[in-house]
């Protein structure tokens, strides 16, 4: 690699545990990380005061690796945005325009810093397209899959559905949907975290030798961290928004029809609902909602679970299902997600067709009958994959893809 060669960083909020600066830090190519709201050495000195919801939530926001030095902050535009959350639509649009201003910051340093640019795929519209005085290398991190191909995904699989997405909420808006879905068009090299995603840009028209997928990592909670499932009642986990994309509905109405000898609970970690979802999840038995879970909680109930399920319609990753892999807790998806990147059923990782509630519930009977009477082989070999994937791994893959 050019070590003359730096690169611009652009997103907000801690997306991959902020593994892609770390990857530029890591290798000594990062010129700059710009993002929304990042914790310095006070703020993080002040967390430990904090309740701890809270004050995990501001460690979050921070990452070893990156030094301090090289992180360009917009505070306002972060405040504004916890304050002023209003409806979804409103938070698409903002976020449409905030994503306007954070892409021209990128472009502005880069024009500064002689510097290239590697952005996160809603973020990197307007850079692209700046004129510069030299030739920046200009890398895409497709976080997403193509939205116009999120748009076929519901036709097909839920086209009656309330539909809270980019790509319907700013369908007749295109000055702002063009950013989120012509960005690869501008790019010298596209990196993705599963092949879905890669293959949702081939399909939308992008180069597939410019494509690369690196899939995420994860971090590993300690072997002496894990409990057991009880083998008297059979339970799964659902962690994740409560919105058609993630499959919350299909799995509530499969959750009606399995198939048990005994008890069975679906526990759901989820912040927001959306409201039909919501009357659904009150008229579905046995079903415990958690708004909110710390870390450890969150890695106890992965570990005291038999399966965690989540069959969404469409995923950029699925960052959970590594997650619980690495909980020991096996898996159950669809394809439309990084899970044919990860393993198979040896390795604890089950598929059903995206929308098929039927087959869902039959696959979750079957389950349910065989995870509750012998679950130790299949949680070794679960936990095995995840710790395959590894942070530092992906980070590697990125340097060695912008080489």
């Amino acid at each position: 690699m050019d070590r003359n060669e730096k690169y611009i960083c652009a997103f907000p909020g801690r997306r991959d545990s902020y593994q892609v600066p770390f990857a530029l830090e890591e290798a000594g190519v990062l010129e700059s990380f710009i993002t929304d709201f990042y914790s310095k050495d006070f703020i993080l000195g002040m967390a430990r005061f904090l309740p701890c919801r809270l004050a995990e939530s501001i460690n979050g926001r921070h990452c070893d690796g990156i030094m301090n030095k090289n992180v360009r902050s917009q505070p306002g535009a972060f405040l504004a945005s916890q304050i002023f959350k209003g409806s979804a639509q409103s938070r698409f649009f903002r976020g449409a325009k905030y994503a306007r201003t954070l892409s021209l910051a990128a472009a502005k340093m880069a024009k500064a810093r002689k510097s290239s640019l590697l952005l996160y795929s809603s973020y990197a519209y307007e850079a692209f397209l700046t004129s510069f005085s030299h030739t920046p290398k200009r890398v895409l991190f497709q976080y997403h899959p193509h939205y116009d191909y999120e748009r076929e995904i519901y036709k097909q699989y839920a086209p009656t559905s309330v539909v809270e997405s980019a790509s319907s909420v700013l369908k007749g808006h295109p000055e702002l949907l063009k950013p989120l879905t012509d960005a690869w068009q501008h790019s010298d090299l596209i990196l993705c975290a599963s092949t879905f995603t890669k293959q949702s840009l081939i399909w939308a028209g992008a180069d597939e030798n410019i494509c690369r997928v690196i899939p995420y990592g994860c971090d590993f909670a300690p072997l002496n961290s894990f409990d057991l499932p009880a083998d008297d009642c059979f339970q799964a986990i659902f962690v994740g928004s409560g919105i058609t994309r993630k499959g919350l509905d299909c799995l509530l109405k499969a959750w009606k029809h399995v198939s048990f000898q005994g008890p069975k609970k679906l526990v759901v970690i989820c912040r927001g609902i959306a409201p039909e979802i919501r009357k659904q999840m009150g008229d579905t038995p046995d079903v415990v909602l958690l708004p909110g879970v710390l870390n450890q909680e969150l890695i106890s109930l992965y570990s005291r679970s038999h399966l965690f399920v989540m069959p969404s319609l469409i995923e950029g990753f699925g960052q959970v299902y590594l997650e619980a892999l690495a909980c020991g807790c096996p898996v159950l998806g669809t394809a439309n997600t990084v899970l044919p990147d990860l393993g198979n059923e040896s390795n604890g990782i089950f598929m059903v067709p995206p929308g098929d509630w039927e087959q869902l519930s039959v696959k979750l009977s079957h389950l349910a009958s065989t995870l509750t009477k012998s679950h130790s082989n299949i949680r070794i070999a679960a936990r095995k994959l995840a710790l395959q994937f590894t942070w530092k791994r992906f980070r590697d893959g990125v340097i060695n893809s912008i080489t």
